[in-house]
């Protein structure tokens, strides 16, 4: 099966669990035309070994930086996993109202292979204005599309 997919794939898209551990690829044959579904390793690296994030920085609650494709295929559809985890002042005591969440985003574009592509998120919501702690913003990639055989 996997020969067959590889032979009459255009695109190949993987997306990973958040702890890398297992991917599953969609081989799309075409537009309007079937798709195979495999499982599949991303690899040893897991996402990071074909795509990565540089230069990655927040302003308040939007964050940016440059996805880079490791690969030798054109990448699009690079899916992140935004984490906007609360960090408690007093740990030991912390409160009730965790504002805490995680967003999917979805970086338009295509990234060239081997090239890079800089991105800018903004949450959907503001982060609130709170003095019982503080964010910890942090992103990975978690599926992507290549493009070509």
């Amino acid at each position: 099966m996997r020969e067959l997919a590889r032979s009459v794939a255009r695109s190949t898209t993987r997306l990973c669990r958040p702890t890398m551990l297992a991917a599953m690829c969609i081989v799309a044959v075409g537009a309007g035309a079937r798709a195979v579904a495999m499982d599949s390793m991303v690899g040893s690296g897991g996402a990071s070994a074909v795509v990565g994030i540089d230069d990655f920085r927040t302003d308040g609650g939007t964050v940016s930086g440059t996805l880079v494709n490791k690969s030798s295929k054109l990448l699009r559809d690079v899916r992140l996993l935004i984490r906007y985890s609360w960090l408690w002042s007093n740990e030991k005591s912390p409160g009730r109202n965790n504002p805490g969440f995680v967003e999917f985003y979805t970086v338009p574009g295509e990234v060239p292979m081997g090239g890079s592509l800089a991105f800018t998120h903004t949450p959907r919501r503001p982060l609130p204005q709170r003095t019982d702690g503080s964010f910890d913003i942090s992103a990975q990639v978690v599926g992507f599309t290549e493009v070509g055989d």
